[in-house]
């Protein structure tokens, strides 16, 4: 619990969420309209999910060696962790078909792109990550080629529907 009640309630006012020092857990907070039209502010304790992007094609390689030295520090902290490893996922490449773009229901993650893979399944966690690490490689002036095919499938994200999406409270 937060010692702090003046600040809880500043908290819950402001939606901001995170690592609490203090109560040593990370905090949650929500501000909810009841039925009655009165405002509830609830609070809850959980651990914070963190999804690590790596874009290396070396598996152990220096890459996924600075990913897993950052997660001992957030496992320190209670964070559960996950990564993703592109150079075993199927992503095509992004097709330029522009549907992405159309006013459909942002908040539904299988109309964020027309191609079904592997990203599916990348951007339901994206979503759901309180925190997002991406690591890769430098090797040719720029990023790897998983991480470019990575990024241009990000696109979807990057439209007037991403305050659906997000809410803009992911933080990177």
């Amino acid at each position: 619990k937060l010692s702090d009640s003046a600040r809880f309630r500043s908290l819950a006012k402001s939606g901001i969420e995170g690592y609490r020092d203090g109560s040593k857990q990370w905090v949650k907070v929500n501000v909810k309209q009841s039925s009655g039209g009165k405002r509830l502010i609830t609070k809850k304790s959980e651990k914070p999910y963190i999804l690590a992007v790596c874009g290396s094609p070396r598996k152990n390689g220096n890459t996924d060696r600075l990913i897993k030295a950052f997660f001992e520090g957030a496992r320190a902290k209670d964070a559960k962790c996950e990564t993703i490893h592109l150079q075993y996922s199927k992503i095509g490449y992004c097709i330029g078909c522009r549907k992405c773009r159309e006013d459909n229901d942002g908040t539904i993650i299988e109309n964020f792109c027309t191609i079904k893979d592997d990203m599916t399944e990348i951007y339901r966690k994206l979503c759901s990550a309180d925190a997002v690490v991406i690591g890769y490689p430098i090797y040719t002036a720029r990023e790897s080629a998983q991480m470019a095919v990575f990024w241009d499938r990000l696109d979807c994200m990057s439209n007037k529907y991403n305050k659906k999406r997000f809410a803009g409270r992911k933080a990177g």
